[in-house]
This record gives C-alpha cells, structure tokens and sequence, in this order.
C-alpha cells in the first residue's frame, strides 16, 4: 500500500478504537500483510473455533472493518443469526491460503505509524515506536495478540477475510441455504465486462471447491455472427450450443460434457468432462439469458460505473479497449437492458459499493 493508504487505514483504527496501545496497531499492520494464516492449523479445529465464538460472541456495531491489502476484519457478533460458521470458516482458510505478504511491506506500514507519531496524530512517541519495533524484529515479526486494554473495551471476536466477503455475505447465506435444502446450488454470475464475474467465481472456487464454467467458452463462431444475429438481445454467445450440451447435466447433477471455444481460431476444444460438486457456478456475459435461466437456483448481476469499466479494461485490456467500447460493450448493454437482467436477478451488486 501506499503511504496514504496506510495513514488512513491507521487513523480509520483510531478513530474507532481509540483505546488501541502500539501492541494493537502493531498487530493490525501484521494482519494487513500477512493475513490470518497464523491461526489455522487444522481446518476442522478452526471451525470449530469459530462456532463456539459466534456462540459466546457479543453483539457487535458493525460487520467489518477493512485492514487494506483487500482484507477486513468480519466481526462474528455481527454476522446473521443464520449465517453458517463453515462458511465463515471457509472463506478464512482460503483468504489464508491467498495471502503473502513481506517483511518490506511491513516495514512500510511502520514507517507510516511513526510519520503519524511524529506528527502528533497518534497518542505515541516515536522513540516508543522505534523501541517496541525493533524488539519485534529481532524476535522475527512473530504474530501479535490484542493488549488487555483492547479486549477489555472491545472484546474482539472476528477473523480476517477478503474484504469483498462483507459484500456478498447476502450472496453466501443463500447459497448455504439452498445447500441445505437440496444439497446441490447453480449460482449464474452477468454484468458488464469488468465489472468482476470471473473475480467472483474464483473466489467461490476457493471458498467451495465448486465446478465452475466461463461463457467465454461459448461465444459464437463468426460463421454465425450475421447482422440479424447480433442485432437479437443475447445473440453474441452460442446458448444453443450450452443448453444443449451443458444444460441437461445442471438438471441432472451429472458431470458436465464441456468443450471450450477457442476465439481465436475459432475452433471447439476436446472434450472434457467437469466432476459433480454441491455448488456449480456460470460466470461470464449472457449467462442469464432467458433460455438458460431455468438452468440457475440463484442468479446475480454485477454492476459497475462507465468510468470504472473504462478504467478497468484499459488497465487488463489496453489494446483492445476500443473494441471493448464500439462493439462488444454495446452488445452487452443491449442485452442486459432487454430483458431487465438488473431487477429480475436474486442479488445485484455495484462495483462502486466495495468495501
């Protein structure tokens, strides 16, 4: 992070906790970079963990607090009463799994909370810093608890998490609702180009070690692509093609029979058979077209800013933005204005409301 990113995250923990010692923002800074990975040993036993601290837990003000490098703090008193602790749990060991932090990065954070001192805007003196941080560097950076003035006026219970799992905590307790009920859930993920569908679906994959499938793999062959074609809602993918082959093993919760469009030179793949698993999740453009929609237990559509799809393509896909904004984006938004994807979708979320 940046000098002002780490002066604001430091301040932001100021100001909420202000009976924070060095020891507590010396610990949210090793959070910050390194992650919770020192906590789990065992998945099981952090689980279980978790379940007896959502139980004894007290009720807390707000849900998260986010700790930079894409991290927040998610604080158990606060989650839904019906909110399940694997799937607490999950998301922790596979934010842990993520996260690799250096010792420069810490270092750059500390050198952040001494300009603070120096400036009077934390209640330290900078030779304290300087004292308490080479202690800690000789010992190696080992992980840091609270102080006891911490707990004592917080009682903290929470675990550090992806800081976009606030965001989508609606998303997941469906998900584990259905799975209760059904013991399987198809989640299909549609919105603009950039607005973070593959991102999404990656992070379920980490969190469910579900079977995921791209409509990337399905975009029509330019053979197929006449005008009449492309000017039909929906008519730049080949959902034939994936209702045929892929739709009846969702219905069925069989393997899916899958064989990948290559763009390029537009030809099918091999095919190849995806394993069953409880959770299934399409991501991609046109995935909620209407002939695949009855295919999908929850369907969710991300939104997001022109300024920020602007800047976000041009940032994965600076050569062909222009591309992005004349041909393909306007498909896209003919599509999802056609049929109403926004209003007739279980979740929408904004890119613009990140936590």
């Amino acid at each position: 992070m940046t000098n002002d990113a780490w002066a604001r995250l430091l301040l932001l923990h100021f100001a909420r906790y202000p009976n924070s010692t060095l020891q507590d923002f010396c610990k949210l800074l090793f959070q910050s970079v390194f992650g919770p990975g020192h906590l789990i040993r065992q998945p099981e036993e952090s689980a279980s963990r978790i379940r007896s601290e959502i139980r004894r837990a007290a009720p807390f003000s707000h849900l998260y607090d986010p700790i930079g490098n894409g991290l927040s703090r998610v604080h158990l008193g606060a989650l839904p009463s019906n909110f399940s602790p694997e799937t607490v749990n999950r998301v922790f060991t596979a934010t842990a799994a993520q996260c690799n932090g250096s010792k420069v990065e810490l270092e750059a954070g500390r050198d952040a909370l001494l300009a603070l001192c120096k400036e009077g805007l934390l209640p330290f003196s900078p030779h304290a810093v300087e004292r308490a941080w080479t202690v800690w560097q000789k010992a190696g950076y080992p992980p840091v608890h609270h102080s006891d003035a911490y707990r004592t006026a917080y009682a903290p219970s929470y675990r550090v998490v992806w800081v976009q799992f606030p965001r989508y905590l609606p998303l997941f307790s469906a998900i584990e609702q259905i799975l209760a009920q059904q013991g399987r859930c198809t989640v299909a993920i549609d919105g603009g180009s950039g607005a973070g569908k593959s991102t999404l679906a990656l992070q379920l994959q980490q969190i469910y070690s579900c079977t995921a499938l791209h409509m990337d793999d399905f975009f029509l062959p330019a053979a197929r692509k006449t005008k009449q074609r492309l000017e039909t809602p929906g008519g730049n993918v080949d959902w034939e093609r994936f209702l045929l082959e892929v739709g009846p093993a969702l219905l069925q919760n069989a393997p899916v029979p899958y064989r990948r469009f290559d763009c390029k030179r537009q030809l099918l793949q091999p095919i190849e058979y995806l394993p069953v698993a409880p959770l299934t999740v399409v991501e991609g453009s046109y995935s909620l077209h209407p002939k695949l929609r009855h295919l999908y237990d929850i369907t969710v559509f991300l939104t997001l800013s022109k300024q920020t799809q602007k800047a976000r393509i041009e940032a994965r896909s600076g050569s062909m933005l222009t591309q992005f904004l004349h041909e393909w984006i306007p498909l896209e938004q003919a599509y999802c204005a056609a049929f109403s994807l926004k209003e007739n979708s279980t979740f929408c979320f904004s890119a613009e409301d990140e936590c």
